[in-house]
């Protein structure tokens, strides 16, 4: 799993985490929740997850391979 998104290019971990956040704020609200509670709960899934791949990957890489990735 860690090599996956070792893998992944920025904007890929950005359609992951959005299309996660599009989920979550749709069950949010389909069970009930206001619109504004809705989409706070979206964002903080698309941060949350947006974050966690990213620290991934600044803990998994070896420099070398973030100098060379950002290069």
């Amino acid at each position: 799993m860690v090599e996956i998104i070792l893998k992944t290019k920025p904007i890929q971990r950005a359609i992951i985490s959005l299309i996660i956040a599009l989920i979550v704020g749709f069950s949010a609200h389909i069970i009930g929740t206001k619109i504004l509670f809705s989409l706070t709960f979206s964002w903080v899934a698309f941060a949350i997850i947006f974050l966690i791949l990213n620290w991934v990957i600044v803990f998994k890489r070896k420099l070398e391979g973030i100098r060379k990735k950002s290069a």
